[in-house]
């Protein structure tokens, strides 16, 4: 699939002073529109997941066709924070 739109998502302030970094992984379903109807934490901190979650719902692809027919499908996304 073809991501349209892609927005970063920014580190929150309390994972810094915490020093909480490390990679999210979520589950997107995507419309038939390349809109996604659900972001799921697979794995990952609950801080970071929440900027993660956030960004991705903004996201957009290329709806994928199946003959000709748009369909729903369900992709994984890994999000990695480290230190700066």
């Amino acid at each position: 699939m073809k991501i349209l739109k892609m927005v970063r998502p920014t580190f929150p302030p309390e994972a810094k002073g915490k020093n909480i970094y490390g990679t999210v992984v979520v589950d997107a379903q995507i419309d038939k529109t390349g809109r996604p109807s659900t972001v799921k934490l697979v794995k990952g901190d609950s801080v970071l997941a929440a900027a993660v979650i956030t960004a991705v719902e903004k996201w957009r692809w290329k709806p994928l066709n199946l003959n000709g027919e748009p369909v729903e499908v369900v992709t994984t996304i890994s999000i990695n924070f480290e230190p700066r």
